[in-house]
């Protein structure tokens, strides 16, 4: 066989659509151990030898319509930020992770990742195609990888969350308080920064002075930023006490509710967001702790 030519009798790797049926000769090849399911050719190296006469060599990876999701032990580490694909082959080897209570030293087993929860060294890890969470941000953190004078709101979270790339939905101020989302979905952190999305928000702000009706009327009619031509107006303004106030912007300026509440004639002195969307920071978390959100939370976010 001619190096970096397959030989006709070893099979090769059909995709499909999953609505359009492959072709019969394609798909020949031994039946899927899951009953009626139909198991796609393996993959095989170019130098596979001929039929029968030794093992393949080459990694095997069955594709099963109904097991889609079933992934190797090693690209599910890998895909979950536990390190490089060397690591995660490491810590499967010394025999550091386990699934469904029983440990795994078999880096190529398959597991389908449908509500999949492993461990590494005995912490339980849900396994996660993309990630959505929910942090109750502390005062003292920046949001950023890359802090300048605090501590990175990442030291909150797991490291695994940013070797897989999560970033902040948006940023708030070190000094600022309260919800704050976290993805490494891209198109879910666009749909919630995009100023043409306009996802309200809504802030609660302590005052240095007691507020007063011209002062919600304002704010409530918009009022010029400095540096701005247009005014800027709030969704809602309300008072909750004497110097607090309920804030919803659409926007996400910068200093955006200190720079409102400053040009309507008072002084922000402590800020903390409550809601993004339609969902609110669970009352239950405490500052610096974290969620996964699942599918209500995420529809609550998108229904305002």
């Amino acid at each position: 066989m001619k190096p970096g030519k397959p030989d006709a009798g070893c099979a090769r790797i059909v995709q499909t659509n999953g609505d359009v049926p492959p072709n019969p000769a394609d798909t020949a090849g031994p039946v899927c151990p899951v009953p009626n399911h139909t198991r796609f050719p393996a993959i095989r190296t170019p130098d596979c030898p001929r039929p029968g006469t030794a093992p393949c060599p080459g990694r095997m990876q069955p594709f099963c319509r109904a097991q889609q999701h079933a992934m190797n032990l090693e690209s599910i580490l890998f895909t979950q930020g536990f390190g490089s694909r060397r690591q995660c082959r490491a810590l499967i080897a010394d025999a550091r992770v386990s699934v469904g209570g029983t440990v795994c030293a078999d880096p190529l087993a398959s597991f389908d990742t449908a509500a999949l929860v492993f461990a590494v060294d005995g912490a339980a890890w849900p396994f996660r195609e993309r990630a959505y969470l929910a942090l109750n941000k502390p005062a003292g953190y920046e949001c950023s990888r890359d802090p300048q004078h605090h501590l990175s709101v990442f030291h909150l979270l797991p490291p695994q969350f940013s070797a897989r790339g999560v970033q902040c939905v948006g940023r708030l101020d070190q000094d600022t308080t309260g919800l704050l989302l976290l993805s490494d979905d891209g198109p879910f952190v666009h749909a919630f920064t995009s100023p043409k999305r306009k996802v309200p928000k809504v802030y609660v702000a302590t005052t240095r002075h007691p507020l007063d009706d011209a002062q919600l009327g304002a704010l409530r009619a918009g009022v010029l930023l400095h540096g701005e031509s247009a005014p800027t107006a709030a969704v809602a303004a309300r008072s909750r006490g004497a110097c607090e106030l309920e804030l919803t912007v659409l926007e996400g300026k910068y200093h955006q509710v200190k720079r409102m509440v400053a040009a309507a004639g008072n002084r922000v002195e402590a800020l903390h967001r409550e809601r993004i969307g339609g969902f609110s920071l669970p009352t239950d978390l405490a500052p610096g702790q974290w969620l996964w959100l699942d599918d209500v939370q995420l529809a609550a976010l998108r229904n305002a």
